[in-house]
């Protein structure tokens, strides 16, 4: 089997390299993993099929050969999330978690460790979800503000304390830094981003 074409047009930041240089991303309602044609032989697809419905959001984890996908909410079901393991030409599912009814995931991002996901929602809030994929839960959660958001990013784990995260988001002309701290249950603290002239002149 081929798959001819990607939904790339209704996402964002969703083609993705592994680690060995495969590439992945969305066709419909399957992850397509691409192996490059090499001087010794042509391209080859594998596939990862895990959804439903169309595929929304997708992130690799650059060491862990982990994949997320999201899919966008059908027939009054959640938006489902689902992480699986990258195993050459195949895949193992390891997860499946209901981010709730929200629409779809318009942004995921891996954490640095990989134990947590960043979802960010298509709702009237644009909801930010800390995802513990591995607990099968919502850690966390925020409005995300009045605006799509297209993208998403974690700090170096280095830099927080022991199980915090700070998360950012973005979108055309805004952004948002969300911190969880474990002692803030089910707590994300926001704050919203705002550009300028810095004291060097640079915007």
């Amino acid at each position: 089997d081929w798959a001819y074409g990607s939904n790339l047009r209704n996402t964002r930041g969703a083609l993705q390299y592994t680690a060995d240089g495969r590439v992945v991303y969305p066709a419909g309602a399957v992850a397509v993993v691409l192996q490059k044609a090499t001087s010794q032989g042509v391209a080859t697809q594998s596939f990862v099929n895990v959804h439903d419905d169309e595929i929304t959001a997708l992130d690799v984890h650059p060491d862990t050969g982990l994949l997320a996908t999201a899919q966008r909410a059908a027939d009054g079901k959640g938006v489902l999330l689902c992480v699986s393991r990258l195993l050459g030409t195949s895949s193992s599912l390891l997860a499946r978690v209901d981010c709730g009814a929200v629409n779809a995931a318009t942004a995921i991002k891996f954490s640095p460790r990989g134990d947590l996901i960043s979802v960010f929602c298509a709702d009237a809030e644009h909801t930010a979800l800390l995802v513990d994929w591995q607990a099968g839960w919502v850690v966390a959660r925020a409005a995300g503000g009045s605006q799509k958001v297209l993208c998403a990013a974690f700090s170096s784990d280095e830099l927080l304390p022991a199980g915090g995260a700070r998360i950012l988001q973005g979108g055309i002309e805004h952004f948002t830094l969300h911190d969880f701290k474990p002692a803030d249950a089910s707590a994300l603290v926001s704050k919203v981003g705002g550009f300028g002239v810095g004291p060097d002149g640079l915007t």
